[in-house]
């Protein structure tokens, strides 16, 4: 048996005994850097103490102390723990881990993990998910966080989705629910309505407050309720089915709905089959698509027919030229209505966002639609055929933002919407005053959100 032994600071670059391997099979180095390092180059056994660091490929960990095998993978560190996989990062006193299968136990623990805080009691480490235990997840930085979700158990799936078991919320201290199990998608471009409480104001409906609930019946397939109650419209729900997969999402939805101009109707109710955006083979392309039909009521032309169509959009993917973004793409949706003509849109448009300096962003775009047939309801109608859109934000201080956001029809040479936007920040959260100055029914309009900045 060889001991060989280290003091003071030394990095040892660890090649896992590759000599003895062919070199096509070589695994990948190990670097361990230590005030004292003791390894056996017979068994592989290291000991090491004093500012330890080990790296290998992209896993790192760092503590007072670790021993191990270098020949199996398997480590103990303690003594302030940091074990660092890309960008996921958690802190304990405690790690059991094995570097080559990427896999382990750590006590309790906090850090950020797939872009969320979580802090845990247990964490199993798995290369395809790791398990929270006892455990809390936010994107609130604060010692009390804004809010949160505290669970029996969270599968984290990277790049996928989070599952809690037994999940509760809570604002700050105050606890609002309980649910069974809850599912947050990690996909980019993913649109999820938030489960926390929703309150604003418009001047049409007067004050409102919102509340989304789902409720599990299987590992997709969810009951969902938006409770949504105005001051002067009274309440206004949402209810039905969404079976989420990774790729597709698909929901039967009854209803009251309403979309930003105020266009009220309900679905009686709606099928609807979305396809994720999806990459076109290697291309920089992106595409994504849906489908649906339902019986749609709407409130202000009383028109109650059967609606289906489908749509398909291809967009690039952003490009960056110094400190502008450029986004575009175009698209085709087809609809058909029951007794009724069908019709056509194909749309195209291109945006581009500059950030000037730290404080100013500038933006401007411009929205074609090319419309062949007619439709009987408000709000499938196109508002505006060729659209100028440019405006800015300031940030004014590090709570405080103002922007202006104009829509110009360029078909009648008129200004269609004018906004004026006021944004506190909150913290976690974010208040957002909406003055629209003029429209084309030439009625002002007053809107206020409070919503989360993240989640």
């Amino acid at each position: 048996m060889s001991y060989k032994k280290w003091t003071g600071k030394l990095v040892v670059a660890l090649l896992c005994l590759a000599a003895s391997s062919p070199a096509w099979a070589s695994p990948a180095p190990i670097t361990l850097e230590a005030n004292y390092l003791q390894y056996n180059d017979e068994t592989g056994e290291i000991s090491a103490s004093g500012n330890v660091r080990l790296n290998r490929e992209l896993t790192k960990i760092q503590s007072e102390h670790i021993t191990g095998n270098i020949n199996s993978g398997d480590i103990l560190a303690d003594g302030n723990v940091t074990w660092t996989e890309a960008k996921n990062t958690l802190t304990g006193e405690k790690l059991n881990y094995n570097y080559k299968t990427k896999t382990g136990q750590m006590g309790q623990s906090k850090g950020v993990y797939e872009g969320i805080l979580v802090g845990s009691q247990a964490a199993t480490l798995l290369p395809e998910k790791s398990v929270i235990s006892q455990g809390s997840i936010t994107k609130c930085p604060a010692q009390i966080p804004d809010y949160r979700i505290t669970a029996e158990k969270i599968e984290v799936y990277p790049g996928d989705k989070i599952v809690a078991y037994h999940a509760t919320f809570w604002l700050k201290n105050t606890r609002l629910f309980t649910l069974p199990k809850y599912t947050k998608s990690l996909q980019e471009n993913t649109e999820e309505v938030s489960m926390m409480p929703r309150i604003g104001y418009h001047s049409e409906d007067g004050f409102f407050i919102g509340q989304h609930l789902e409720y599990p019946l299987n590992k997709e397939l969810a009951v969902v309720t938006d409770l949504d109650y105005y001051f002067q419209r009274g309440f206004e729900p949402q209810y039905g089915l969404v079976n989420r997969s990774k790729h597709t999402t698909v929901s039967l939805m009854g209803g009251s709905q309403v979309n930003d101009d105020r266009e009220w109707s309900e679905r009686r109710p709606e099928l609807v089959y979305e396809h994720n955006k999806f990459r076109l083979g290697k291309s920089p392309w992106n595409a994504q698509y849906k489908l649906y039909t339902g019986r749609i009521v709407e409130e202000d032309s009383h028109t109650d027919l059967w609606r289906s169509g489908g749509s398909v959009y291809i967009s690039h993917t952003p490009v960056k030229i110094a400190q502008t973004t450029l986004n575009f793409g175009g698209g085709y949706e087809h609809n058909w209505y029951e007794g009724r003509d069908d019709r056509s849109v194909w749309w195209t448009n291109i945006n581009t966002t500059t950030a000037v300096n730290d404080r100013l962003n500038v933006e401007l775009g411009y929205n074609h639609a090319d419309v062949k047939g007619s439709t009987p309801f408000i709000y499938d109608a196109i508002d505006v055929k060729d659209e100028l859109i440019y405006g800015f934000t300031y940030k004014l201080d590090r709570l405080w933002k103002v922007g202006v956001r104009t829509s110009y029809n360029l078909n009648t040479d008129e200004v269609h919407n004018l906004d004026y936007v006021l944004t506190r920040n909150l913290h976690c959260f974010e208040a957002t005053i909406i003055y629209r100055q003029k429209r084309d029914e030439n009625r002002d309009e007053w809107k206020v959100r409070i919503g989360l900045i993240n989640w």
